[in-house]
């Protein structure tokens, strides 16, 4: 229902779907929703006529969508305005993660941005049912493990361990909120990446 108004609340303030990967940007849309509706989703072609992307004015053909954790340098490359440069920094950021839980995590590559952004998050999806994220065992990972992360600093990682070390294994992933540095912003982002 959400996702419903805020279509018909895009549409209204002007927005246009000339394309069903459009309707991915919609606030609201998740990726897993995205993969439910994309079979049923039909664009009148009269709204469409005459409208190109920069890639088609160009002669250059869009990649098909794919899983954002399964793509290559090779697939990234196909898409307008990426590069080897970008290309090989959106692979290693997925690698330190432990895999992407989301394509809005993609705002987090460096230098990534304007059209070769919003290009890239058009033709990818996460399926986290086919490729999970890494997960790393609150009760059995390393300081050094767990400081290379992106989301968790070295000293977060020492109070984790520490925290560890004085009150035995964590039950949960609650836990982590009892740790003073471990705000909000921060479980929330690294909370689908840690297991106990």
């Amino acid at each position: 229902m959400y996702a419903a108004r805020n279509l018909i609340k895009y549409r209204k303030a002007g927005g246009k779907f000339r394309e069903p990967a459009d309707i991915s940007k919609v606030y609201g849309i998740s990726d897993s929703l995205w993969q439910e509706l994309n079979p049923w989703i039909r664009i009148n072609q009269q709204f469409t006529t005459g409208v190109q992307s920069n890639q088609a004015a160009k002669g250059i053909q869009e990649p098909i969508r794919k899983d954002l954790n399964r793509v290559d340098t090779l697939w990234l490359k196909k898409i307008y305005g990426i590069g080897s440069v970008l290309s090989e920094r959106i692979i290693k950021f997925r690698k330190l993660l432990g895999g992407f839980y989301s394509k809005n995590q993609l705002n987090e590559v460096y230098n990534l941005k304007g059209d070769a952004l919003e290009n890239l998050k058009r033709r990818v999806y996460v399926d986290l049912a086919n490729t999970p994220v890494l997960k790393l065992d609150l009760n059995q990972v390393n300081k050094d493990t767990l400081a290379a992360h992106p989301y968790i600093s070295y000293k977060l990682a020492n109070v984790i361990i520490a925290y560890r070390d004085q009150h035995g294994p964590f039950q949960n992933l609650e836990d982590l909120k009892r740790i003073h540095l471990m705000d909000d912003s921060t479980y929330l982002r690294v909370s689908p990446y840690l297991d106990f």
